[in-house]
């Protein structure tokens, strides 16, 4: 079979964060929406903490530590992959030290080629993706693959997207 695209990826700590902040916004929504929730509940705490404190003139104390609590959700909620991204960035980069990846697509399958494995994967295992500036984030199960728009050798990643939707059967985004 002819190939259809041809990219060679090299994958940076940054392109690697900013597509793992892509994934996360995606497959996460569930734990964000939960984070949120929580930062709300703590915020509605506090100020109920507040209005407490000067109505009884008791300290103020516990509503500026509710407060303070409230940030962390609101923090996982918008920069929770980085708590993990970090390690997987060197695991990653652990399996392929170069960084460097040549992802082949064909019309059923794409192919995966780093200088020390080849990995062959059917198209109908893609079930989402997600793209940022810089990079398209192939999905499949827990799954994942970074794809910089700026390494196609053959296709175009406008092209790129459409040819998602027709060769991949299960692909939401």
């Amino acid at each position: 079979m002819d190939v259809k695209f041809e990219n060679t990826t090299t994958l940076t700590k940054k392109l690697f964060l900013e597509a793992m902040g892509a994934r996360f916004k995606v497959t996460r929504k569930k734990y964000r929406a939960y984070c949120m929730v929580v930062f709300i509940l703590g915020i509605l705490a506090a100020l109920f903490w507040f209005i407490a404190a000067s109505v009884v003139g008791t300290a103020l104390i516990g509503g500026f530590l509710l407060s303070l609590a409230s940030v962390f959700p609101l923090f996982c909620f918008f920069r929770g992959y980085l708590i993990r991204a970090n390690k997987a960035y060197q695991s990653v980069m652990a399996l392929n030290p170069s960084g460097q990846t040549t992802y082949l697509f064909y019309e059923d399958r794409f192919e995966s080629v780093t200088p020390l494995s080849r990995h062959s994967t059917d198209n109908a295992m893609v079930t989402r993706y997600t793209q940022t500036r810089r990079a398209f984030v192939l999905l499949f199960g827990e799954e994942y693959m970074v794809i910089e728009k700026a390494g196609f050798t053959m296709g175009r990643p406008d092209k790129f997207v459409g040819f998602l939707y027709i060769k991949c059967p299960k692909l939401s985004r």
